[in-house]
């Protein structure tokens, strides 16, 4: 662990996105970087965020094919060295639907620092 204070340790910081920005953030995750090493060295850095409702489909096949859909997802970032974030749960529960992506995106540029990239595919996305 880093000897000094990091961006974790900041009392404000929350992956909601009513409470206020991310300041700095480039300098911020850069810092972080310096501060482990291990993560610069790391590849391409890409992060495919995706998700899915936190109910189960109305139609059994609904949450099937949102299981193969994933399953695919997950097999595409393993072919190509890129890491996986899924969120099913409401950060935000005031925002819904579509808008769910913002807080989740934000969740996983703060859990993922070493991240360069942050690439959202949408949970009924395919990829051949």
């Amino acid at each position: 662990d880093p000897p000094g204070p990091i961006f974790y340790d900041d009392p404000e910081l929350s992956y909601t996105i009513d409470k206020p920005p991310v300041k700095n953030w480039d300098e911020k995750r850069r810092e972080w970087l310096k501060q482990h090493p291990s993560f610069g060295a790391a590849g391409n850095r890409i992060l495919l965020v995706t998700g899915s409702q936190t109910t189960p489909c109305k139609n059994p096949i609904g949450d099937y094919l949102l299981l193969k859909f994933f399953k695919n997802k997950v097999d595409y970032a393993r072919r190509h060295g890129i890491d996986r974030f899924y969120n099913n749960v409401l950060l935000q529960p005031k925002m819904f639907s579509f808008w769910a992506k913002t807080p989740t995106v934000k969740a996983a540029m703060l859990a993922h620092p070493e991240a360069e990239w942050i690439w959202w595919v949408d949970s009924d996305a395919a990829f051949n």
